[in-house]
């Protein structure tokens, strides 16, 4: 019969953290009213490219799409967008931001 088992936290921990890399994560909010922009980030992503130059930059696709959302709206926009984001070589993207150029004038901006 099953009595119990031993998990050796200690070891997890240094696991994870040894196979992870370090990430920071970064944040703002959105001004509204006379003074419209962005808070916080825009300065630090500044910062972390001239302070630390080889560092991965990503930005949350939901971020992104909310951004986008405000100008163009639509199911299919919003499919053809997240077809562009799923695309997994650089022919699929390509034929994915093709197909979204013609749902909207200036839709995709490079």
């Amino acid at each position: 019969m099953f009595q119990g088992f031993y998990i050796c936290f200690d070891a997890m921990k240094k696991s994870i953290l040894a196979g992870c890399r370090k990430c920071i994560g970064l944040d703002g909010c959105f001004l509204k009213g006379v003074s419209k922009g962005q808070l916080l980030v825009t300065g630090l992503e500044i910062a972390i490219t001239d302070h630390l130059p080889n560092v991965e930059h990503k930005i949350c696709v939901r971020h992104i799409l909310a951004n986008w959302s405000k100008r163009w709206r639509g199911i299919k926009r919003k499919k053809y967008f997240w077809r562009c984001v799923r695309s997994t070589f650089e022919a699929e993207l390509k034929d994915n931001i093709s197909y979204m150029k013609r749902l909207g004038h200036k839709i995709v901006d490079h």
